[in-house]
């Protein structure tokens, strides 16, 4: 159990995280890894803080290339690396110290393995994912179309072989189309308990942002990358148009509920490539909840619209605080 294993690390305006993300990498148990830093066109202390404090550890090496978004950083990171397995961690994130270890011991060949994800909300609220410990391809599939598993590709050692690039013509659930690509030719997908990657969620968080253009810009990303995800199951004879309707529905409704101005909603209102998308969800049927966003929004009523968004986040916040608290009352 000796094998090189790939740690690819994006890293864009990260000054204030790339620090704790490296550290966590560079004292990890098992100690065959190259670091794989991708500096996409950072603008701030990001490169600063690497040489101040990294740049004489061997197995890291520093790459600079102009910013053209994580996906394309990821893909440069792949071409670089020469390990046998690879793994994505993002610059604002950090993982357990044995996980890497854990993870090797463990991997079977044609498999997917992964951890677990502690997610960490403004530094003080703590959920925890609590996956089976194992899958089929096909069950695990349909639990990311219904968003009970994340669809990311944190966490997961992937053999570098198999592996595809990322799709660098949209910018939204780009790790989900990369995640099912592989998936052409794995059928069995495991999780390890008690080693964890570490996901920290910020108000500047980029998957937090309230900003008008950047919504829009997901929503627009949001229907190619469902339709790309669409193609690739369509491929493995996995027929799931009807899932993957209810989960863009369920995302573009999450994207709305980022907006905190009635101008901003305005705004979207009257985007004809939003309604248009909107439009096509209204055979939809999940639950009332569901059915009221997309009625507000095709007769645009943004008052109503306005007070929706305000009540979802506040519930959001209650329920948020109520699992934290619940854990750690169980870890007493």
């Amino acid at each position: 159990m000796n094998d090189l294993v790939s740690v690819i690390v994006p890293a864009f305006n990260c000054e204030k995280t790339i620090k704790r993300c490296l550290d966590s990498i560079v004292k990890q148990k098992y100690k065959n890894i190259e670091i794989l830093v991708i500096n996409d066109g950072s603008t701030d202390q990001t490169k600063d803080i690497y040489l101040n404090n990294f740049q004489k550890i061997k197995n890291i090496q520093f790459y600079t290339k102009r910013n053209e978004g994580v996906s394309s950083a990821r893909n440069y990171g792949i071409k670089k690396s020469k390990g046998k397995y690879i793994m994505f961690v993002d610059s604002d994130d950090s993982i357990d110290a044995d996980l890497i270890y854990n993870l090797v011991s463990n991997f079977k060949e044609g498999s997917l393995l992964g951890a677990n994800i502690k997610r960490t909300f403004n530094s003080n609220k703590i959920t925890y994912s609590n996956y089976k410990s194992e899958y089929t391809r096909n069950s695990f599939i349909l639990e990311i179309v219904e968003n009970r598993i994340f669809g990311g590709v944190l966490g997961y050692l992937f053999e570098k072989k198999h592996i595809p690039l990322f799709d660098t013509k949209t910018s939204y659930m780009e790790d989900t189309i990369f995640l099912f690509e592989y998936l052409k030719v794995i059928h069995n997908i495991r999780f390890i308990k008690d080693d964890y990657y570490n996901y920290f969620m910020t108000e500047n968080s980029i998957t937090n942002t309230s900003k008008r253009n950047k919504i829009i810009e997901n929503v627009l990303n949001l229907s190619y990358s469902i339709s790309s995800m669409n193609k690739v199951l369509n491929e493995m004879n996995i027929h799931s148009a009807k899932e993957l309707k209810i989960k863009n529905l369920i995302v573009l409704e999450s994207e709305f509920a980022k907006l905190k101005n009635l101008n901003d909603i305005n705004v979207i209102l009257n985007n004809k490539k939003i309604y248009k998308i909107v439009n096509h969800l209204s055979d939809v049927k999940i639950s009332f909840r569901y059915s009221t966003f997309v009625y507000l929004v095709k007769k645009k009523y943004s008052l109503l619209l306005y007070a929706y968004v305000k009540a979802r986040r506040f519930i959001k916040k209650i329920l948020v605080s109520m699992n934290s608290n619940g854990r750690r009352k169980n870890e007493r």
